[in-house]
């Protein structure tokens, strides 16, 4: 068995092949999926093949019929010598981030596959880049989406720990605490869901008028946790703050002030300050007519939200305006029903 591998003697691609190929599982490809995991165009594949043909005919690649793989021997001393980092595997990471982006993944047949893949390589690669931490967060972030809530929290932190060892208030940690924060939720723990909420709003809050934009995203999630928790106090707060920095990015989003505007009257309703919801649906109706969007059904909805707010409003100022004569009515009705009770015992 070689117990040895000089990877100078041989050149950029071969080494590259090789390494990228040491920091996942050991299978055999074709050469169809080979030049998609290293994203090999058509004007590149018969120097491509050329390539991988002559590491297998050197014995660094095992060869059956049309498919080949690293051997594992190799694939070992290139773990234990060489310590591959993102540098070394930047195709082969970027392929995988790309496959993670697509949308409606396949649990089985698409996203397991890279799935398998990725958890080799995050134990192998060595060193801390912004490309593993994202990659890593995309991976918890796929993994919330098939409801693997306990993975997804293992991927999500090392994203954290990778990400910290560069720049403990770099804004994708805010977005790795935001993605914890819903994980925490998601598992039924709404407690340390609002401890990493505030975390990611500390983090871009300490770094005013520079990531302005991620603020209201932020409020916004953290409004909805203490919605689940019928806190509406601190929902306002945090919808409120939403609403702010909302309205100061530019282009200004109407569809989501809309949204905004919505929650924020639902919220004054369940507080019973009616005035206030009345207040805030009629300017999410407001910003929906003036943004002109194509939504009839959430248009029906404002709709019929406004009219709801507004009964009820009108209904609370009709009890204030008319609390005394009420009351009055009220006393001599009671007084009413006790004397008749009384004469029925005479």
């Amino acid at each position: 068995m070689i117990v040895s591998l000089n990877l100078k003697k041989l050149n950029n691609k071969e080494k590259e092949i090789l390494i990228c190929l040491s920091v996942i599982p050991v299978a055999l490809f074709s050469i169809p999926e080979l030049m998609k995991l290293f994203q090999i165009n058509d004007e590149e594949q018969f120097r491509f093949f050329d390539t991988v043909h002559d590491l297998s005919t050197k014995g660094f690649l095992l060869r059956s019929q049309a498919l080949y793989g690293i051997k594992p021997e190799y694939a070992q001393i290139i773990n234990d010598n060489n310590k591959p980092t993102y540098e070394d595997c930047s195709v082969l990471i970027n392929y995988l981030s790309a496959e993670l982006e697509k949308p409606n993944l396949d649990f089985d047949s698409d996203f397991n596959p890279i799935y398998n893949k990725l958890k080799y390589l995050l134990k192998k690669i060595s060193g801390h880049s912004f490309h593993l931490a994202q990659l890593s967060y995309l991976l918890s972030s796929n993994l919330v989406k098939y409801k693997k809530y306990d993975e997804a929290l293992k991927y999500n932190q090392l994203a954290v720990e990778i990400s910290e060892a560069i720049d403990k208030k770099h804004p994708s940690i805010a977005i790795f605490y935001r993605n914890k924060a819903l994980i925490h939720k998601k598992l039924g723990d709404t407690s340390l869901s609002i401890y990493y909420s505030l975390k990611d709003i500390e983090i871009l809050e300490q770094n005013v008028g520079k990531y302005d934009d991620l603020l209201p995203g932020s409020y916004f999630s953290l409004s909805k946790t203490y919605e689940e928790i019928r806190n509406y106090e601190k929902a306002i707060e945090y919808n409120l703050k939403a609403i702010q920095f909302e309205k100061k990015r530019k282009p200004e989003r109407s569809a989501n002030l809309i949204g905004l505007y919505h929650n924020l009257s639902y919220y004054y309703m369940k507080i019973n300050n009616m005035r206030y919801a009345s207040l805030f649906i009629d300017k999410a109706v407001e910003s929906f007519s003036s943004a002109k969007l194509a939504n009839k059904e959430h248009y029906k909805i404002l709709l019929r939200d406004q009219k709801r707010f507004k009964s009820l409003f009108q209904i609370e100022q009709f009890i204030l305006k008319f609390k005394y004569p009420i009351l009055f009515i009220f006393s001599l009705l009671i007084f009413f029903i006790i004397w008749e009770i009384l004469n029925l015992f005479k």
